[in-house]
């Protein structure tokens, strides 16, 4: 699944964005996004995430943060793969991405986290507006659940080192292929099999 999808992705690389297995993923950064296809809980959401060979997504920096509350999540609030160690001192005491990276960039709200609920040891990534509070994509945490939840996740898969290069050069050189083809009077690949035939030909 998970080399489907780069693929998928990679022929689409002058647009940025494909449906692969009816999800929409997007390109930014030579990595892949898309929205988990049902909400839940932030366990059901990485699940999900890993059935596509993906994790939800870890964030580092604000401009890929702004990029994807404008891309994918524009007024929700959305599961983000950030979360907190069982048994730690709260509230803010060893979060960790599921990635295993480091967390060298936070966007919490202010005043954020404060473990307002008992096992508020999730991250929620909230565009959306409470009591005419725009929250513009900084973070919150939360119970398992989410907040009131269920919350769709972002997932993110990060294609090994020189794998998206060399599908987007493939991708690229297959679509140059049918194009200089077509243009020549050559089959077009895409009709063989069909008995379209060569053209030009009785």
């Amino acid at each position: 699944m998970r080399l489907h999808v780069i693929f998928c992705v990679s022929v689409a690389v002058f647009s940025g964005v494909a449906t692969v297995d009816g999800q929409t993923w997007h390109e930014h950064g030579g990595h892949l996004y898309a929205l988990t296809p049902n909400s839940g809980s932030w366990h059901d959401a990485q699940s999900q995430a890993q059935s596509f060979g993906a994790d939800l997504v870890t964030i580092r920096s604000q401009a890929e943060n702004d990029w994807l509350v404008s891309t994918l999540a524009p007024d929700i609030a959305v599961w983000i793969g950030l979360y907190q160690l069982p048994g730690s001192t709260e509230p803010d005491e060893s979060w960790v991405w599921v990635s295993g990276e480091p967390p060298t960039f936070v966007n919490w709200w202010p005043g954020q986290p404060n473990e307002h609920l008992p096992g508020d040891d999730y991250a929620l990534l909230n565009s959306d507006a409470d009591d005419g509070v725009w929250f513009n994509g900084q973070w919150h945490d939360v119970p398992l659940e989410g907040w009131p939840g269920p919350h769709y996740g972002i997932m993110e898969i990060v294609p090994e080192p020189g794998t998206m290069a060399l599908l987007a050069w493939g991708a690229t050189r297959l679509l140059s292929r049918r194009r200089v083809g077509t243009r020549s009077g050559l089959p077009d690949p895409a009709a063989v099999g069909r008995g379209d035939g060569v053209a030009g030909s009785a």
